[in-house]
């Protein structure tokens, strides 16, 4: 049973040595700290997850063990959860998080062209509005008017010889929207699937939402602790930390939707920007009866874990969100 009292964050950021490691915990017991959580950190020079890291683990538990105090372990260097140190996400582009991203663009029609957010285009969808509200009946499916601009320009001088070296690029890939309207307002929904590109310690985070991703994850991470520790796991090991882990869109999230509501989400993503057509949708599908709850589905498999999507928003809230829970 976890005893009441202080259990520090000890933040391992150096070159560790089973000396040092020894005198740390032994000067916590003797001013009463009741356990602590490993928590690796920058700085770390033993390779995250390498034997010489696991050898360091299992010298603080046998001192732990030693000294009476419960060892708390942390699944990840630094954080958030899900990534393995990098490892999970390294060389692995189908494991990359997603986001949704949702955008209006008001216009008075005519000819139109717009830059839209880097990424893959799910909707783009153009209503009518009258009295500025929109006309949900007159949407106009935009996306055969989508294509690809690369937008980025640059001169170098490179190539083969000396007599033809000036080169003009471009690079940067944007979808971008051109089309004819009719004249008259109008407001265009866009929803854009992005790549995350930079979340906290992290170029890439890990899309939480795929099964697979996560199993590697836990292989890389919970597995090869309890190949090394697993004897001590309920006793001198009290718990393993998981920080922060969040979960944004994924690529699963249309099919999986398909098979569990037979019908198909991405002609409805533009009622995640509007409050009063949200409620219609709900109503019309029998989804959910309130707006103020969630409506998800599962994506399950027997024994893992069950990834759910929310597919309908909290009121004033301003995107889509996604939660994971355990299987129980």
């Amino acid at each position: 049973m976890l005893r009441p009292g202080i259990y520090p964050f000890w933040v391992w950021n150096g070159d560790l040595s089973e000396d040092e490691i020894e005198w740390q915990i032994r000067e916590m017991a003797a001013q009463g700290i009741r356990g602590f959580f490993i928590h690796s950190r920058q700085g770390l020079k033993q390779p995250y997850l390498s034997d010489a890291f696991f050898r360091m683990v299992e010298s603080a538990v046998s001192v732990a063990e030693e000294t009476g105090l419960i060892v708390h372990l942390y699944d990840e260097y630094p954080y958030p959860s899900g990534v393995a140190g990098g490892e999970v996400t390294l060389g692995n582009p189908h494991f990359h998080a997603t986001r949704l991203v949702q955008r209006t663009f008001d216009s008075s029609g005519g000819h139109v062209r717009l830059d839209l957010p880097r990424g893959k285009v799910l909707n783009c969808t153009a209503y009518s509005l009258e009295n500025g509200q929109v006309v949900w009946e007159s949407g106009v499916d935009l996306l055969p008017h989508v294509g690809m601009v690369l937008t980025a320009e640059s001169y170098n001088e490179v190539g083969l010889t000396q007599y033809n070296r000036k080169r003009y690029f471009a690079s940067q890939p944007t979808p971008v929207l051109d089309v004819a309207l009719p004249k008259k307002p109008l407001r265009i929904f866009v929803s854009v699937q992005t790549v995350v590109e930079h979340h906290k310690y992290w170029w890439h985070f890990v899309d939480v939402l795929n099964p697979d991703a996560v199993r590697a994850f836990l292989d890389l991470t919970h597995e090869r602790y309890f190949q090394r520790l697993g004897s001590k796991f309920g006793k001198s090991i009290s718990s393993i930390f998981v920080d922060e882990t969040e979960p944004f869109w994924s690529e699963r999230v249309p099919a999986t939707f398909q098979a569990e509501c037979g019908y198909d989400l991405l002609p409805l993503l533009p009622a995640l920007q509007d409050d009063a057509q949200l409620a219609s949708c709900l109503a019309s599908t029998g989804l959910i009866p309130f707006l103020s709850t969630y409506a998800v589905f599962a994506s399950m498999r027997a024994g893992e874990q069950v990834f759910i999507c929310v597919v309908a928003r909290r009121q004033g809230s301003d995107v889509a969100k996604i939660v994971r829970v355990q299987n129980s």
